[in-house]
């Protein structure tokens, strides 16, 4: 599974999709890679990009994960 990462106005955040539930997963993470406050979730691509303006370019490392 590919985790992509953006930063936007200054909170990193992780993303990815998950086949197990089938939808989007979203959270905010801190210097330390560590989750901070609650993952989001989204049935579909479209629906995220309403909330979020990602670019689904930038691949965390899997060391990272």
């Amino acid at each position: 599974m590919k985790t992509y990462e953006s930063i936007i106005e200054g909170i990193r955040y992780w993303y990815f999709y998950d086949v197990h539930i089938k939808s989007w997963t979203v959270f905010k993470v801190d210097n330390n890679n560590y989750q901070v406050g609650d993952a989001e979730h989204y049935a579909n691509k479209e629906s995220l990009l309403k909330d979020y303006k990602f670019n689904f370019k930038n691949c965390v490392k899997e060391k990272e994960v």
